[in-house]
């Protein structure tokens, strides 16, 4: 995929330090984190029957996979606990909640702090800066991703603009399966215009908006100022990523997160977009197979399985993503010490 773009049109800089730590410090760190998780967690009524079962304390955890001793979590007991009860702090620390897909997701000041430090790393990553212009298409509703952006965003120090409404594509039978004609809220070109108007040359968006915004310039001969694009890594994002690059000369990064965490920012792509870079110091990833629960080597399909390890409002163990991904250990060039993924489905 960099082929197509062989010359940077910004330096290859971090947001973090974390984003360069060398592994040995990284397990250290995150060793550290999962006993203080596992110590924030171990009376939530989810995971309170588990432990009086099965009692533990740090030196049952000398290494970082140690965490396979702990139990799974999976989406419906999120939704049986909706919607305080995972809360690991009191009511008034919680300063945010996000609701989707029937459960809640509470973050305190702390937590919404690290929430803009890990979206603030790959929008750095893949060329933000203070004097970019961005726009967010995402509706600013009870999802946390649009949330989360524009904490990433203004961290950084960027101006953002708004969108007017959130932009959708609406599907048809046809070769991309999308329209080109008018979005939901305001026409295409009405958005155009907008875009024109601010001159903003970043748009986080879902790649299907993306493509109707381009397609629309393309047929009726006007020059977007875009030049690059922050995508969800959904099916849609992965599979017209490199058509938009191809054909309307965009760089396209992909981003990866679940709304039972921090909605946005749990890995993305450096430059070089061979991979998405895990925020390995906030989260332990495991790569399991899903029949039988057990570790995958490199390269090979499994479920990603992610655990908290700084998210103080509520943490999650071993929680079941249902996504399908391979994993990277190999160092990339970019000098990002992460270990990179790439989403299958």
């Amino acid at each position: 995929m960099a082929e197509l773009f062989e010359s940077l049109p910004f330096e290859n800089l971090y947001w973090s330090q974390m984003e360069t730590l060398p592994r040995t410090e990284l397990r250290a760190l995150q060793l550290e984190r999962l006993r203080r998780t596992v110590e924030r967690v171990h009376e939530l009524p989810m995971y309170r029957d588990f432990f009086a079962q099965n009692p533990v304390s740090d030196a049952d955890f000398q290494e970082p996979e140690d965490v396979m001793k702990l139990p799974f979590t999976t989406l419906a007991d999120l939704r049986e606990q909706y919607p305080s009860g995972l809360w690991t702090v009191p009511r008034h620390m919680i300063a945010r909640v996000a609701i989707q897909n029937g459960f809640a997701t509470a973050f305190t000041r702390q937590d919404m702090d690290a929430q803009a430090d890990t979206v603030a790393r790959f929008l750095y990553a893949d060329g933000v800066r203070s004097n970019s212009l961005v726009q967010i298409s995402h509706a600013f509703g009870r999802s946390g991703m649009a949330f989360a952006l524009q904490t990433g965003v203004d961290t950084i120090g960027a101006a953002s603009v708004p969108a007017t409404n959130e932009i959708y594509a609406q599907p048809r039978n046809s070769e991309t399966g999308f329209v080109t004609g008018d979005s939901v809220g305001e026409t295409l070109d009405e958005t155009l215009t907008f875009l024109e108007t601010f001159r903003v040359e970043t748009l986080c968006a879902d790649a299907e908006v993306v493509l109707a915004l381009c397609s629309h310039a393309h047929e009726t001969g006007r020059k977007m100022t875009l030049r690059m694009v922050h995508t969800p890594a959904t099916a849609n994002g992965i599979a017209l990523r490199y058509l938009l690059q191809k054909d309307y000369g965009l760089k396209v990064f992909l981003n990866w997160a679940h709304p039972a965490f921090y909605g946005a920012g749990m890995a993305g792509e450096c430059y070089l977009q061979d991979g998405m870079h895990l925020q390995e110091d906030r989260f332990w990833f495991e790569l399991l197979s899903p029949e039988t629960l057990l570790p995958v080597p490199d390269n090979t399909p499994g479920e990603l399985v992610v655990t908290d390890l700084s998210h103080e409002a509520q943490s999650l163990l071993r929680f079941r993503t249902g996504t399908l991904a391979v994993m990277n250990s190999t160092p990339c060039p970019c000098g990002r010490t992460g270990r990179r993924i790439q989403i299958l489905r």
